[in-house]
């Protein structure tokens, strides 16, 4: 038993002599290009041969699209570092634009993401990380930015939220409906934390409830780090 047959009775519960393994990483410079991401993550599946694979693009792949500007400083586990941000003042959220999923770069993730599908055996599920509207904001604004809009500025932020929360869901609905059918979209919060984000308005940090919600009515089986 293997791959999607495990996974399927481990999460029932089923008692089982061997447990479902997987593990990803970032591929810097690697995750810039459709084509070198896809066959990096192929490679490392045919490598270790996991129970499940995980498209693991740059942590910024939504947001460059948005003008965002970063580079790969030699980080460890291969962390992108934010060179320049967008947002600068209230009006800039309001200059944010509704994005077509397949243009830019976030068309070639989606390349990458559907020539995975495509190459693995369809029992192997493929997930892939799309990070909610919040933690876009983040990357755009810079936490001390977004910090003070969210106290002073709530309108504009919120427009800018809704925005960002547009784009996330036509990504996913071309992730459920073209690239990976059948399989999972794994949404990553970051940034959350009363620590880090110490005075977000309350209706911008209910952002991520109301897109998660909104996801499950197109039938898209949401995480937050565990498989579903």
């Amino acid at each position: 038993m293997r791959y999607r047959e495990l996974l399927t009775a481990a999460l029932a519960g089923e008692s089982l002599s061997t447990a479902p393994v997987a593990a990803w990483r970032h591929h810097p410079i690697l995750d810039q290009d459709d084509d070198s991401l896809a066959e990096t993550t192929l490679a490392y599946q045919a490598r270790f041969d996991f129970d499940l694979v995980k498209i693991t693009p740059a942590s910024t792949w939504q947001s460059r699209d948005h003008g965002l500007m970063d580079r790969w400083a030699g980080d460890s586990i291969g962390r992108r570092e934010i060179t320049a941000t967008v947002i600068k003042t209230p009006e800039d959220w309001l200059r944010l634009q509704h994005l077509h999923p397949w243009d830019g770069f976030s068309g070639r993730i989606l390349r990458a993401a559907r020539a995975v599908r495509r190459a693995l055996d369809p029992e192997i599920p493929v997930l892939a990380t799309v990070f909610n509207p919040l933690f876009q904001a983040t990357q755009l604004a810079g936490l001390d930015c977004l910090r003070h809009h969210a106290q002073q500025h709530r309108h504009a932020l919120e427009q800018g939220l809704a925005i960002l929360r547009a784009n996330t869901l036509a990504v996913i609905e071309q992730l459920v409906e073209r690239v990976l059918p059948f399989n999972n979209v794994l949404s990553k919060a970051e940034h959350r934390t009363d620590r880090s984000c110490p005075r977000i308005a309350p209706s911008v940090r209910s952002t991520e409830p109301t897109h998660v919600r909104d996801c499950h009515k197109i039938s898209v089986p949401f995480c937050a780090g565990e498989i579903v």
